[in-house]
């Protein structure tokens, strides 16, 4: 009988840790949508003060997940000069 109660209660430890395992991964699954609402709110109140390339490489990048390499492929640029488009959006936007 107490190897029932044992068994039970290790059945009882694993679903309570599955559940804390589920209920982490949801709330990182909820944490980045909110960075990508964020991400997506920021692209579009910017867009006035942006270039349309600067837009476009920006929207790839932020809302639409795409890879740096392809981003560089897609624009013939190296990613060293996405960086730097990157940080003048960034200066230009919050100095305006």
């Amino acid at each position: 009988m107490s190897a029932d109660i044992n068994k039970k209660s290790f059945i009882s430890q694993n679903t309570l840790m599955t559940m804390e395992e589920n209920s982490i991964k949801d709330l990182s699954i909820s944490e980045q949508k909110v960075i990508d609402m964020t991400n997506r709110f920021y692209l579009e109140i910017s867009k006035n003060l942006l270039s349309d390339r600067e837009y476009e490489i920006l929207e790839k990048l932020l809302i639409k997940k795409s890879t740096l390499n392809k981003v560089c492929e897609e624009y013939g640029i190296c990613a060293e000069r996405i960086r730097q488009i990157y940080t003048e959006v960034f200066f230009k936007i919050n100095f305006q």
